[in-house]
């Protein structure tokens, strides 16, 4: 294996690995992706493997948690949305913030 493609090679398995990937289309269009948990206060910082060039688009993130129920159901929401990043915040149905786990793809170019 060259030496240029060993280390490509070995960033895509860790991004593989860490469940956080992206894509970079032809068109300029990327997806990135991944999986994130809040803290006890229902926050998260999240950094895109890459920055977005030109601009973020959209950003969705949906609740992953195993302890949402019917009567117990975990609302994520995504704030502070940059070309580097995001803020994700998880409550449960009535409002109280807690930690839970999501996941989200986000669209940009």
């Amino acid at each position: 294996m060259s030496a240029i493609a060993q280390p490509l090679i070995s960033a895509r398995i860790a991004l593989a690995l860490s469940q956080v990937e992206y894509q970079r289309l032809p068109s300029g269009l990327i997806k990135q992706w991944g999986v994130g948990t809040t803290d006890s206060g229902g926050t998260v910082a999240i950094t895109f493997p890459i920055a977005f060039p030109t601009a973020l688009r959209q950003v969705v993130a949906t609740d992953q948690s195993a302890a949402a129920t019917a009567n117990n159901a975990h609302i994520v929401s995504t704030m502070n949305r940059t070309s580097s990043g995001f803020t994700a915040i998880t409550c449960r149905y009535d409002g109280t913030l807690n930690s839970s786990a999501f996941s989200y793809i986000a669209i940009g170019n």
